[in-house]
């Protein structure tokens, strides 16, 4: 037979914040395979021999944590969920909080385990939304501004676990730093070590869920550690917080040009729209591009490529070369056909930011709206080929003719 060490607490106090204090400790050796009832008989025989008080209640309690959210220990799921946590908690955070009552009110109550009801008690394992157990993807669309963390909160994986503390990080813009991340734990604190923000998960032996195991919710550090620079926010996170339909990605364009030239001062979008209010044209040159163009050589690059959604259309796209002959992107635009008039427009556009000069040099593949465009749009500016894709055009066109 297996024993597991469990720490009980009681004779404390509860305070308004869910806090345990005063507390007295010792540790019981319970088999592993108990079933609840055997669980509170052990309990109530180890503290509470004579039976002068009885177990009212039994709490779920994580040391160090806010606790914001207690756990009910209420059947056997519980103690099941218990035993398989604690051999993950080396250093005995996880402890049970033992409330009792007097033999008393045991006898009025006539159970030796009595279910109080209490704001601060979760009675299941359920997750902020309360309709399932275990946070899943689906749910961020529910909570949009992130998921509430707490101790004992349960995830469907440790990607969706990720997410969850990420979105945390940008939220309130500060930084983490990674400690340990492999196949069975993950270990996160913020980026500043004096600072006691720390959470810590695990996942379920045998299985793929992941448990928030610790979490001290507490930042402490100095002002120059909370970052608006969001370091969290890799292009998983950006494609994750930017999922939606195709239909909302269009209907949401003119609020997210508001949003980005508030946030980016100088930066150029321009849309379109056919006679019935139907999507044409949607132009956008951020001003970190417009800025660095003053720096770079004076020859775009233009090309479009077919875009894949419910829609359908065109992605048209500017870049250029640095001085250190890195790739710099000018604009881009999402046209619904890739004709004579969509590259018309895209170039009056460019022109109307980056200028036209008898430097200017767009270059482009054989496509012939492109060279359409730039003759009917640039009054000094010279359209040239790239001579990459006019050798590869050559090599397949004479790769079947025998020399």
């Amino acid at each position: 037979m297996t024993l597991q060490r469990v720490k009980l607490l009681f004779n404390g106090r509860w305070d308004e914040n869910s806090q345990y204090h005063d507390f007295r400790d010792c540790d019981a050796y319970i088999p592993s395979n108990s079933s609840f009832q055997q669980f509170v008989e052990y309990i109530q025989g180890k503290l509470f021999p004579s039976g002068e008080l009885t177990i009212s209640r039994l709490i779920m309690y994580w040391i160090g944590s806010s606790n914001s959210n207690l756990i009910s220990i209420v059947e056997d799921k519980y103690i099941l969920w218990l035993m398989l946590m604690l051999p993950d908690s080396p250093e005995i955070d996880l402890c049970v909080v033992v409330d009792h009552v007097s033999s008393v009110a045991q006898n009025s109550q006539n159970t030796l385990y009595l279910n109080n009801e209490s704001t601060n008690i979760d009675q299941s394992f359920k997750h902020p939304a309360g309709n399932n157990e275990i946070v899943d993807s689906q749910d961020f669309d529910v909570f949009q501004s992130g998921i509430p963390i707490r101790v004992g909160l349960p995830f469907s994986s440790k990607s969706v676990l990720k997410k969850a503390i990420y979105f945390l990080a940008l939220k309130n813009s500060f930084e983490l730093t990674t400690t340990r991340s492999n196949k069975t734990s993950f270990e996160i604190h913020c980026k500043d070590m004096s600072c006691g923000w720390y959470l810590r998960a695990s996942v379920y032996r045998g299985g793929g869920v992941w448990i928030v195991q610790k979490f001290i919710d507490n930042h402490k550090c100095c002002i120059d550690i909370v970052k608006d620079g969001h370091r969290q926010a890799t292009s998983w996170i950006v494609a994750e917080c930017t999922k939606g339909t195709s239909e909302s990605s269009y209907i949401g364009l003119p609020p997210f040009s508001t949003a980005l030239i508030e946030n980016n001062p100088g930066t150029y979008t321009t849309q379109e729209f056919d006679d019935e209010g139907r999507f044409k044209y949607y132009f956008i040159a951020l001003a970190a591009s417009i800025d660095a163009w003053k720096f770079c050589f004076p020859i775009m690059s233009v090309d479009g490529a077919c875009l894949k959604n419910n829609f359908m259309g065109t992605l048209f796209s500017a870049c250029t070369l640095e001085g250190n002959s890195q790739i710099v992107p000018l604009a881009f635009v999402v046209v619904n056909y890739e004709n004579d008039a969509s590259w018309s427009w895209f170039f009056r556009n460019l022109k109307a930011i980056f200028g036209d000069s008898n430097d200017h040099v767009i270059m482009s593949d054989g496509h012939k709206s492109i060279a359409k465009g730039v003759s009917s749009v640039y009054d000094f500016a010279e359209h040239e080929l790239c001579a990459f894709i006019c050798i590869k055009t050559l090599l397949r066109t004479i790769s079947h003719v025998q020399l």
